[in-house]
């Protein structure tokens, strides 16, 4: 990756990490880790649909509350 350049990260795209690497954690019984994640997923969520809210564009296309992540 080229450092005068920065990607152009969407908090939806984040947020879509965010979630993998709580599902990789669940799947890996890492339960600190797991639940930080979640943590961080819920709070992103936040921010995600606030800004929705604030800019008028909540079009209820794309879901933003997952179904609930659970460590098995």
């Amino acid at each position: 990756m080229d450092d005068e350049t920065t990607p152009n990260a969407s908090a939806t795209g984040i947020l879509q990490c965010l979630r993998m690497l709580a599902a990789e954690a669940a799947v890996l019984r890492l339960e600190r880790t797991f639940i930080a994640l979640r943590d961080a997923v819920r709070a992103c969520e936040a921010e995600v649909l606030a800004g929705k809210l604030v800019t008028g564009s909540a079009d209820g296309v794309e879901a933003l509350l997952p179904a609930t992540l659970r460590l098995h």
